[in-house]
């Protein structure tokens, strides 16, 4: 096997050998085995693995972030209520109570 090697160490490319082709003068080809991946880099040498992937999120980690999806949901209903009773006192109407304003919340909700 064979890897493409770019300036700055990253692996561009693996290749069996005898697949090898020309390329750029400022790449080279390096012997390595068939561990070494494209997410490889090259330096003094040496071929170094790619960083593990990031662990999965913990149960804390989903919930404290479906809690600030649903805040900040909540603030921008709340900003939009504001916004749609300045609107409704502007044209002489008046404005909804936040029950009036959540129950058409709901009633459009139930349509989707």
């Amino acid at each position: 096997m064979k890897a493409l090697i770019e300036p700055s160490g990253r692996v561009a490319q693996v290749v069996a050998d005898g697949d090898e082709f020309p390329a750029h003068s400022g790449l080279s080809w390096v012997e390595c085995d068939e561990t070494i991946t494209d997410r490889h880099t090259y330096s003094n040498g040496a071929f170094v693995a790619p960083p593990p992937p990031p662990l999965p999120l913990t149960t804390d980690e989903i919930y404290d972030r479906v809690i600030d999806s649903q805040k900040m949901l909540k603030a921008t209903v709340l900003t939009l209520v504001d916004e749609i009773n300045i609107l409704r006192v502007a044209a002489g109407l008046n404005p909804r109570t936040d029950a009036q304003a959540k129950n058409a919340i709901l009633a459009k909700f139930d349509t989707l």
